[in-house]
């Protein structure tokens, strides 16, 4: 099962329709990553975090999502650029 935090509705409410429509095709594939081979390569686990996953869904956008083996939150839905600036700061 895919929950979606507040923060990541937030977030896709602001997108654009095109690229709305591209995270919620992810969010729908995340629901079988435990099946799906495609879809587990795209999930990069964060250093700090085990249950912390980045996906790249767009050149510009990319899904952080918790993951416990069964059910996944998607915690945030970032940009490219926002990401990089966030990994700056935590150095």
């Amino acid at each position: 099962m895919v929950t979606v935090s507040t923060q990541a509705q937030i977030a896709l409410r602001s997108l654009h329709p095109q690229d709305r429509d591209q995270i919620e095709k992810w969010i729908e594939l995340l629901d079988g990553l435990s099946q799906d081979e495609y879809v587990q390569m795209q999930a990069k686990p964060f250093n700090y975090d085990k249950d912390l996953y980045l996906m790249r869904v767009t050149p510009n956008l990319r899904l952080i999502f918790k993951s416990d083996g069964q059910d996944r939150e998607i915690v945030d839905v970032v940009t490219h650029d926002r990401l990089e600036r966030m990994h700056q700061y935590a150095h």
